[in-house]
């Protein structure tokens, strides 16, 4: 969420901080219309975010190993909801 957070504040978009409140800004998306900058919230707890990058792919921050990346987003399990802003 810190990562969602500071890439958006890049661009002039302010965010809140956890992925729990990330979960409620902008507008829904349903999967059919994601699209490279939509905010993903994972987990049934919406515990995990990352910015769709367009290919399959979400830009993410891991945790362990290598702090940030790419992951295939069929690698994700639950998707709790897409957000766009703007």
């Amino acid at each position: 969420s810190g990562l969602v957070q500071w890439a958006f504040s890049v661009a002039g978009v302010k965010l809140p901080r956890t992925s729990q409140q990330q979960a409620k800004v902008g507008h829904a998306i349903p999967f059919y219309a994601l699209a490279p900058g939509d905010i993903i919230i994972f987990r049934r707890d919406a515990g995990h975010v990352g910015i769709y990058a367009g290919g399959g792919r979400v830009f993410n921050a891991y945790g362990t190993g290598v702090p940030v990346g790419f992951t295939k987003l069929k690698d994700f399990g639950y998707i709790k909801t897409i957000r766009r802003l703007g």
